[in-house]
């Protein structure tokens, strides 16, 4: 019974948006500001091959992103997202210009994404995108349950620091 609330509260907290996330990102590109703010609303783009993609819609959604650091060509920045849509983060990173290294679907070679599903990718095509897989990550989250604020923290990994070119 006391396991059921805890879940209970844990998701009315996240279905209220009464958390707060904090991502880091790698970019493809650099800012020309250290921080800016994304508010467009998102929807799902039904006349695409790809069914899960995003886009401008009706749905509210807002993300601020902020430079922790500039390589030559590529951009570390923490992301803050004030609303929780699918693909939120690397779709404003796409409209802002700069999409996430190593992103099929939003990021310059968005056909890469549909050849992925069918096979794997050359090594030429994973060097055009430049990682793997999309260089997002979970940092941090925040949220009050029962009163007591609960903050959980996950350091950058290796491989996406790497990614920046100084």
């Amino acid at each position: 019974c006391c396991h059921d609330a805890v879940i209970r509260e844990v998701s009315d907290t996240f279905a209220s948006q009464g958390v707060k996330k904090t991502y880091m990102a790698v970019l493809d590109g650099l800012p020309t500001q250290d921080e800016w703010t994304i508010d467009r609303p998102l929807g799902l783009l039904t006349d695409q091959p790809v069914r899960v993609l995003m886009g401008p819609g009706h749905l509210p959604a807002c993300t601020t992103f902020r430079v922790l650091q500039r390589g030559e060509s590529r951009s570390l920045v923490e992301v803050k997202p004030s609303t929780g849509r699918q693909h939120q983060i690397r779709v404003h990173a796409q409209m802002s210009g700069l999409p996430l290294v190593g992103d099929k679907l939003y990021g310059h070679a968005p056909e890469l994404f549909i050849a992925s599903k069918e096979r794997d990718l050359t090594v030429h095509e994973l060097n055009r995108l430049g990682h793997h897989r999309h260089a997002l990550h979970a940092h941090s989250i925040e949220l009050d349950i029962g009163g007591q604020t609960m903050r959980f923290h996950s350091p950058l990994p290796e491989e996406l620091s790497d990614l920046l070119d100084r």
